[in-house]
């Protein structure tokens, strides 16, 4: 297993996908042409640690210590994001709405804390689902809960909805991305149990934060490509990636193996690769 990390890492959109009995082996898939190499990231490897940190994997010498945390059975469901600038920012942790006897948490720290702050108290009423994206200093979660640093506090608040939005009924999975300064949303609906399922649509708005109004999109641009994968979203050149563009592209774990599909909004076609041999969502065990 390789230490270095591959030519052109860094240099365009790649996938890192952590899978192994203890999530320590780390594969490396090159968008373009869907090669793997398989790597280790030491900081990546399971450890007996409760020590919580920001990595840039590009450069390991950026790495960010921040305050420990609990041991993350503690922590099902969550997701991370970053607020604020470069040079100040405050690292949230949330969790989505409370599953069985999962409770919901809100929390968050600055580098140099020696402790996380509890929020989940003080955001009491809200309710976060789905992907969370940064965007112009402000975090902005699935059912469009804005969280800002307002008088040096962290607070959250819902965003108003306006415009009529086509309901997407039955099973659906839902992600954020931000492209062009605008927020985009992007559902996709699928049939039977997600690690055996059929995707059969997709849906994709866009949300101009100028004026709060949903619109459904039928392109999102002819050198854009929206790359989705776990609780995160984000959006890329196609030619600096040489990908095709106006596409997006959806890391799936189906009970087989771990797929990349591959969804066209020119013709509004799909297509898939096999890109590990085994999902990476424990979910995705079949019932014995």
């Amino acid at each position: 297993m390789a230490r270095r990390l591959p030519s052109g890492f860094g240099t365009r959109p790649w996938l890192i996908q952590a899978h192994g009995s203890c999530k320590d082996t780390q594969t490396l898939v090159d968008m373009p042409d869907r090669s793997l190499h398989e790597v280790i990231i030491p900081e990546m490897q399971d450890e007996a640690t409760h020590d919580c940190f920001l990595l840039s994997v590009t450069s390991r010498t950026s790495k960010i210590s921040l305050p420990p945390l609990r041991p993350t059975t503690e922590y099902k469901g969550a997701t991370c994001g970053v607020l604020g600038s470069p040079a100040n920012f405050t690292v949230v942790i949330v969790s989505e709405v409370e599953v069985e006897s999962e409770q919901k948490f809100m929390l968050c720290c600055c580098p140099g804390d020696q402790d996380w702050t509890d929020l989940t108290a003080a955001d009491d009423n809200l309710r976060f689902s789905g992907t969370i994206v940064s965007h112009a200093g402000k975090l902005y979660a699935g059912n469009l809960v804005v969280t800002d640093v307002i008088d040096g506090a962290v607070r959250s608040r819902f965003l108003d909805t306006e415009g009529k939005v086509e309901a997407m009924h039955g099973s659906t999975a839902s992600y954020l991305v931000v492209s062009s300064g605008d927020i985009f949303s992007v559902w996709i609906k699928y049939l039977g149990r997600p690690y055996d399922c059929s995707l059969i649509k997709i849906v994709v708005r866009r949300r101009d934060l100028s004026d709060l109004v949903w619109t459904r999109v039928e392109s999102i641009g002819s050198d854009c490509d929206f790359l989705l994968s776990g609780d995160y979203g984000l959006s890329c050149s196609a030619a600096a990636a040489g990908m095709q563009g106006n596409c997006i592209y959806l890391v799936w774990s189906s009970c087989d193996c771990e797929r990349l599909y591959k969804f066209c909004l020119d013709d509004m076609t799909k297509s898939f690769h096999q890109i590990l041999p085994n999902p990476t969502s424990p979910c995705c065990i079949p019932d014995e």
